[in-house]
């Protein structure tokens, strides 16, 4: 009896730890689907999907296509370098306050608005890891990472005086709250993967297989972290833990795969 408990227990556990059992179709977006199929042909359908990936394929490819100069000839020859990370937290920072406008439509976050606002986000955080560059060296270790509080308290400086009357709202400020938490959860991505996968090129060959391991766990862990701070947006929480979690898991888990020549630690990664 005590086994065939604990074998329950265990299957609760697995089954409450999976994400995508647990989310439910609002009524509304049950209406809105099907709104949408009545007066949406398969073909108009199947186009939009086909459609949508593209614009961020292309921004990437715009961005890389920028030519990257060798790092030893220091920073003052690599301004391509600093466009790149200006486009690049641009996109980000615009990506940013449309998901912020979207969980909080009550934010004064205009098209106009969100467009000069990313873009000064972008000149002052590039501004930031300019200085970091100068002062500590050039490429700046992990530059992404440590530009990425001073990022993010540029993001938040333009919607001061709306979190000021957000707080006063009982309705508004728990909104507000989830959001920032999915901002915080959206960072802790960018520290954890490359943080592992710097992590796991570093260690010796017979220790990646037994470390790779780690990878789903992390992944199970970041899914059921995501999910709990977007209880506000029941019928997308598949679509947030999926374009951030599941997005990341699988870059990292590619890059491991090509920094590995053991059979068995790309067969884990691969199947986990």
């Amino acid at each position: 009896m005590g086994f065939w408990n604990g074998i329950a227990r265990l299957t609760d556990f697995w089954e409450a730890a999976q994400v995508e059992l647990h989310g439910f179709y609002s009524v509304k977006r049950v209406r809105d689907y099907v709104d949408y199929s009545r007066r949406t042909s398969v073909f108009r359908a199947f186009f939009v999907a086909a459609v949508m990936p593209w614009p961020c394929v292309i921004i990437t490819i715009l961005v890389d296509l920028i030519p990257l100069r060798s790092p030893a000839e220091g920073l003052h020859a690599n301004y391509e370098f600093v466009v790149r990370v200006f486009l690049s937290f641009l996109v980000a920072s615009v990506a940013v306050n449309l998901q912020f406008r979207h969980s909080m439509p009550s934010a004064p976050l205009s098209n106009q608005r969100v467009v000069v606002t990313s873009a000064i986000t972008a000149a002052q955080t590039t501004g930031v890891l300019f200085g970091l560059s100068r002062a500590v060296g050039f490429p700046l270790p992990f530059g992404i990472i440590t530009v990425s509080p001073a990022w993010v308290a540029f993001l938040l400086i333009p919607l001061a005086s709306f979190l000021r009357k957000a707080r006063a709202d009982p309705e508004q400020w728990p909104l507000v709250l989830n959001s920032l938490k999915v901002w915080v959860c959206q960072e802790t991505l960018v520290v954890i993967y490359p943080t592992y996968f710097y992590i796991f090129t570093t260690m010796p060959q017979n220790a990646k297989t037994p470390f790779a391991m780690l990878l789903p766990i992390i992944k199970m862990v970041l899914r059921n972290i995501m999910s709990r701070t977007v209880v506000h947006l029941n019928d997308e929480i598949p679509e947030v833990v999926l374009m951030n979690v599941e997005v990341f898991n699988s870059l990292f888990m590619s890059y491991c795969m090509q920094n590995t020549p053991s059979l068995w630690t790309t067969l884990g990664l691969y199947c986990h």
